[in-house]
């Protein structure tokens, strides 16, 4: 009750009433205010009544180890909201009394709206009790556990309780139909108690090895898993006790370790973080993109190199290759432009462009970026440059592996170039041939006109294929020569760094 009354109770069978006073009243002393006395056995759980400013009544229910459920009044308390100092409050017993459960009733909840209380106990159930003034009433039972009853609580919005049990499961249960809603399953062993989170939306639950979990009451899916011993070699021991602060910005809890922990939910937080990263890497991408929509490429391979943006900086290479040497095919000239982009540029950098190549050049499809770049490098580098650098050694295994296989790859590629063209030149002599025969020869009158032969008629390939089937012809000796100066260039490349770091 507006955060002044504490309520406490144990096996010495007493509940205990303090008052907390303000921060506001400095030094002030804790003191007890009133003892209610009156179960004969250990008490297991005691709950207030929820209480507004236009409460006038405050009760208290609280279970016990004999399975006894007792209800008191406390409204002498409300005097604490007026700033009042009301007499001390001591009960001999309690306003009513039922028989709650035939075993221990381990716990107690009362609904928000004072409606309804819930209990539940070792002998599986989880009882209703309509709570009218002073006394309390049956209305259902909620049977479903296999075991003991561990905690209840009420939904703050919803017409639900959620019950925990020593069977390791929570179940969600309709207040209107005493029905289950749903089953929770992922603890290992007993559950020790459970909270409603986010208005109601989330649950958390603690077990008895010490573990902590985030369920969506919706799916009822655990989303998260805690453990607040930090000491992976520390005994694990049981949360008895959780408590949700400031509709689940925080969360504590206390257990057998005699510590309470405190926990902060930052998901708004990393919502935040990763809204700002977001942001921040589509700015990121827009100077990148106007960088060469103005065709400054060696500005926009360094802000990529700097961001770590792996693809774009070989899409930067890839169009660097294309403006500059396969137009006119003018490699060197592609190479030239690529070794401006390595001047002055740090060993750091350097070792994750090697990086980058050894990846490049692990794929078929983008070896001929890394194969570029390899040559830019060691145009600008000497030797002695390269070999203090770490990630050449690093890389320079994979580099040699994945360049033997493009080697055979192209060489083989090369051979069937060759036999391309001897097709192709037997194609040629064939049609000229068959332009021969098809023919039509003078005869005289007294001689019958030969008709063409039908069967070897054909027409011309190119006339077939059009503009592209020509195309196609006059390209390959061009691609057979830029795959030859690729395979050239690979083996050479890789036969520098070696020995460079050799004679290192």
């Amino acid at each position: 009750m507006n955060n002044e009354i504490l309520a406490s109770a144990g096996k010495d069978c007493v509940i205990r009433l303090w008052h907390i006073p303000a921060q506001s009243e400095g030094q002030a002393q804790h003191k007890c205010i009133g003892t209610l006395k009156g179960h004969d056995k250990g008490i297991a759980s005691i709950c207030f009544t929820t209480v507004t400013e236009s409460s006038s009544l405050m009760l208290l229910i609280s279970t016990d180890k004999d399975g006894m459920a007792k209800v008191w009044n406390c409204s002498s308390l409300l005097k604490y909201r007026e700033g009042g100092t009301p007499a001390d409050l001591s009960m001999e017993s309690s306003s009513s009394t039922v028989k709650a459960h035939p075993k221990a009733a381990e716990t107690v909840d009362v609904a928000p709206n004072n409606q309804l209380v819930a209990t539940g106990g070792k002998d599986k159930l989880v009882k209703l009790w309509k709570l009218h003034h002073n006394s309390l009433s049956p209305v259902g039972t909620l049977q479903g556990h296999r075991r003991g009853i561990t905690a209840v609580k009420f939904s703050p919005v919803d017409r639900v309780l959620v019950s925990a049990s020593i069977d390791t499961t929570l179940m969600l249960w309709s207040t209107t139909t005493n029905s289950c809603l749903k089953t929770f399953q992922g603890h290992e062993t007993s559950i020790c108690n459970v909270a409603f989170m986010n208005s109601g939306l989330q649950l958390i639950s603690t077990d008895g090895d010490g573990m902590i979990k985030l369920w969506i009451v919706k799916t009822a899916e655990c989303v998260a898993t805690m453990n607040e011993q930090t000491d992976e070699d520390a005994e694990t021991t049981p949360i008895w006790a959780v408590s949700v602060i400031d509709n689940g910005e925080y969360f504590m809890t206390g257990g057998f370790d005699s510590k309470i922990t405190i926990f902060k939910d930052i998901t708004k937080d990393k919502q935040l973080e990763a809204f700002k990263e977001e942001s921040q890497q589509t700015a990121q991408l827009i100077k990148l993109q106007n960088l060469l929509r103005a065709g400054e490429y060696a500005d926009a391979f360094s802000y990529a190199l700097k961001l770590r943006r792996k693809n774009d900086l070989r899409n930067i290479i890839n169009q660097v290759v294309y403006l500059s040497g396969r137009e006119d095919g003018n490699w060197q000239k592609a190479a030239n432009k690529l070794q401006e982009f390595f001047r002055n540029m740090p060993q750091k950098d350097l070792s994750v462009v090697l990086t980058y190549c050894r990846d490049w050049n692990a794929n078929a499809t983008h070896c001929d970026t890394a194969q570029y770049t390899l040559k830019a490098i060691l145009q600008e580098f000497t030797l002695g440059k390269l070999a203090e650098n770490p990630a050449v050694k690093e890389t320079l295994e994979a580099l040699t592996a994945y360049g033997t296989r493009h080697i055979t790859r192209l060489t083989n590629l090369r051979e069937k170039t060759y036999l391309l063209d001897h097709m192709l030149s037997n194609s040629t002599l064939e049609m000229e041939a068959d332009r021969e025969i098809t023919q039509p020869t003078t005869t005289t009158q007294s001689q019958p006109q030969k008709q063409p032969h039908k069967k070897r008629k054909l027409q011309d390939p190119a006339a077939h294929n059009g503009m592209n089937g020509g195309a196609k012809i006059q390209n390959a000796p061009k691609q057979r020569r830029i795959l030859h100066t690729n395979a050239r260039a690979l083996k050479s490349t890789g036969a520098t760094v070696l020995k460079g770091i050799a004679r290192q």
